[in-house]
């Protein structure tokens, strides 16, 4: 997981999480949320982060992609699904996911 990556190669390297932080230009907090598994960094941030640590961006997301790999891909049904959901208010998600939640422990 990123999460794991991050902290072990920041570790590694011999910063806090502040420290990394102030290298790659971030707000105090990035990487602790980074870490905890709150946020994730988009691609530009994890390739300072790489340049920062001084390692490659793939010993950073090697095993994320893999995960991914191992992921189906949504059929156009379960797409559709997702698209009608999303059109909710958040009310009736919220109502949605008690039915569906009574229907599976059915």
């Amino acid at each position: 997981m990123f999460k794991i990556k991050l902290k072990e190669l920041r570790e590694k390297a011999g910063y806090t999480q502040i420290q990394l932080s102030e290298k790659i230009g971030k707000a105090r907090g990035s990487v602790g949320n980074w870490e905890a598994g709150s946020r994730e960094p988009g691609l530009e941030t994890i390739k300072e982060i790489a340049v920062a640590l001084n390692v490659k961006v793939s010993d950073l997301v090697d095993d994320v992609l893999e995960e991914n790999e191992k992921t189906p891909a949504l059929t156009d049904e379960d797409k559709e699904v997702i698209e009608k959901f999303k059109k909710l208010s958040h009310e009736n998600q919220l109502k949605t996911l008690g039915y569906i939640d009574s229907m599976i422990e059915k």
